[in-house]
């Protein structure tokens, strides 16, 4: 914290600015006692005393007590930097390594249901067309020619057998009936 006078220099505003931005609460501080009432100290956002850090850097005087007070508040200023991006880089971190698991999962997904199709399109192909299992037996199945409307469900007339359940008919073509 440093005082009106000294934020006044670092913020390269005048000393009435900076009361008005305190009273206003863009900057934020405090009034300590001091020898002749009360005096108000200045927390300096961390870019204005990098920026001063940058711009101007202070004269070390032994009995300059005004430069080291603001050479504590650089520092600490600076300290906080770090720290804030130190937070943000594990948070990226954490966040980068959730999205690869996630990713992972899906291609694994999409790995799994690559070979389910694969698998049904086989066992598809392997049914022999009389055992109802067939594409053009099968009632629910989505049509794949031209001239059937996608969704469009064919239903079997009165006079054709009703066909057996998907699990009865495998076990028949296995040959486990």
């Amino acid at each position: 914290m440093v005082t009106i006078a000294e934020a006044a220099s670092i913020l390269g505003v005048s000393r009435d600015t900076v009361r008005r931005r305190l009273k206003s609460g863009v900057l934020s501080g405090e009034q300590r006692p001091a020898a002749n009432g009360m005096t108000w100290y200045v927390t300096l956002p961390a870019e204005a005393v990098v920026a001063a850090i940058v711009e101007s850097p202070v004269e070390e005087d032994g009995d300059d007590r005004a430069a080291v007070r603001l050479h504590g508040e650089r520092d600490a200023a600076l300290n906080r930097l770090i720290a804030a991006r130190d937070e943000m880089i594990a948070e990226l971190r954490d966040e980068r390594d959730a999205w690869r698991e996630q990713a992972t999962r899906h291609e694994e997904a999409a790995r799994e249901l690559r070979i389910l199709v694969r698998n049904a399109q086989e066992l598809s192909r392997a049914l022999p067309a009389s055992s109802g299992l067939g594409r053009e037996d099968n009632p629910t199945a989505v049509p794949e020619a031209a001239g059937h409307p996608i969704g469009r469900e064919t239903t079997p007339s009165p006079s054709q057998e009703r066909p057996q359940g998907l699990w009865h008919r495998l076990r028949q073509l296995l040959g486990g009936a």
